[in-house]
This record gives structure tokens, C-alpha cells and sequence, in this order.
């Protein structure tokens, strides 16, 4: 498409000339191009990747209900240490509040409270997770990828949902591996 400008009408044309009396048009010079060569700057050192964080936003996670129960152990897991979770029966020993962040926040805050748990021996940590009442479509997305993360997660060994006065059906306990001494 082709751009062409209108006519110009006469009551137009009389008030450019009228506004442009007086006006001296700017002596004309001829501008050489500049032909000193470019200086280039120093390439930079190629950064290191970031770590990939395996608690990142999931494309595809089975949806998890508001108000569903989460149950999960590793295979060779007593179910008198499962039964002794379900219970609270384990002291819990770090918590990490989940509410209010984003699915990437909360993976990475999630993944940094399980490392410092494993880091300082401990073995249950209680994960508040919320229902996602707040959430769009009162979906509960951070209940459903912390269920996929810690299912992932070689260190962790069981997890359930927490007692009521914990949090209920918007937490879990989570049974950690026994860290060996190096």
C-alpha cells in the first residue's frame, strides 16, 4: 500500500506560508561518512547454564482436588513409618509456607527448604502447600506440582497429607532420607 499525501487545499497552504515568514532555511553542508572503523567490543566470557531446577513449572501434572488426600511412599517404605506419618507421629523438625507464591517461586523455595532440611539432619519437614482457593479457577496448582515434585525427588522417601491443626488437605508431611555422615 502506497502512501500518498492528500491535496493540499488553499486556506492550508496560506497558513503554512503565513506561519513559515521569516524562517531562514539552515545553511546546507555536505556531511562526509565517517569511515573510522567500528571498535568492537571485548566478547564476554559464555556464562555458566543455571542449573536446571527439578522443581520448575511442570507442562502436564494430573490435577490434584482442593480438598484430596495425598499419600505416597517409595518402594521398601515400612508401612509402620507410613502409618506413624499419617499420624504426625514424626516431630517436625522445618516448615515451608507455600502461600502466596508463584509455581516457579515455590518450587525454588520448596527446593531450598528441603536441601537445608537434609543439610541439618532433618527428617520431616511440613510443606504448606494451600488448597488454591486463591488461585485461578480455584485450581490448586502449587498442591498439584508439589505432589508431582516430591514424588520426583530421590530425597524424598514418603509424604502425606498433614493433620488437621497442621494444615490438613493444604499440607503434607514429608519423610526425608537419612543423610549419611561423610
Amino acid at each position: 500500500m502506497s502512501r500518498k499525501n492528500p491535496p493540499i487545499n488553499a486556506e492550508d497552504a496560506r497558513l503554512f506560508q503565513e506561519m513559515m515568514e521569516g524562517v531562514t532555511p539552515l545553511p546546507q553542508t555536505k556531511i562526509e561518512p565517517d569511515n573510522t572503523p567500528k571498535t568492537t567490543r571485548p566478547k564476554r566470557a559464555l556464562k555458566e547454564p543455571k542449573p536446571h531446577s527439578p522443581f520448575g513449572e511442570l507442562e502436564y501434572t494430573p490435577t490434584v482436588s482442593a480438598d484430596e488426600t495425598l499419600l505416597f511412599a517409595r518402594d521398601g517404605v515400612p508401612q509402620k513409618t507410613l502409618a506413624k506419618l499419617k499420624k504426625g507421629q514424626f516431630p517436625v523438625e522445618a516448615k515451608i509456607d507455600l502461600h502466596g507464591s508463584t509455581v516457579n517461586e515455590a518450587g525454588l523455595k520448596l527446593q531450598h527448604a528441603l536441601n537445608a532440611a537434609l543439610a541439618n539432619q532433618q527428617r520431616c519437614v511440613l510443606v504448606v502447600h494451600g488448597r488454591g482457593m486463591g488461585s485461578l479457577g480455584n485450581k490448586p496448582a502449587i498442591k498439584t506440582h508439589v505432589n508431582q515434585w516430591l514424588r520426583e525427588s530421590s530425597q524424598v522417601l514418603a509424604f502425606v497429607t498433614a493433620l488437621p491443626q497442621h494444615g490438613g488437605t493444604g499440607a503434607v508431611y514429608v519423610l526425608l532420607k537419612r543423610q549419611r555422615e561423610k
